[in-house]
């Protein structure tokens, strides 16, 4: 079962309704606001979604910590992850940029899974 652990989050504003995307990773755009990570090309995400804000609303989003988070269907228990539509998958390719550690392991898209948030590294085999 996906568990929490919180560090450090930040409030931002949704440039979009992302009620719909909670546990998704979360990225800025040139405002400032958050969007669904994905939204935007050759962008670094700032965290993972820990609520459902409307447009306008404020966000809040876990930088620093544990984190539930939605899984792609193809997660490994200890391996690096990256977003992809703002869900989590395994990173495979040295170089690619990875934003977390999976805790647990998913072969289902959709199943909610607990990770470890890093930022900035990148991956090597």
């Amino acid at each position: 079962m996906a568990y929490e652990l919180r560090v450090k989050d930040i409030t931002r504003v949704a440039a979009a309704d992302l009620d719909s995307y909670q546990f998704y990773g979360v990225s800025l755009n040139s405002s400032g606001n958050i969007v669904l990570h994905g939204a935007l090309t050759a962008v670094i995400s700032v965290g993972i979604l820990q609520t459902k804000p409307k447009s306008g609303e404020g966000g809040e989003v876990r930088t620093i910590g544990i984190s539930k988070a939605v899984s792609n269907g193809s997660t490994t228990a200890g391996k690096p992850q990256k977003f992809s539509s703002g869900k989590v998958t395994d990173v495979t390719a040295d170089g690619d940029r990875y934003n977390c550690i999976a805790l647990e392991a998913a072969a289902t898209d959709g199943i909610v899974i607990s990770v470890l948030m890093e930022h900035g590294y990148y991956y090597t085999a």
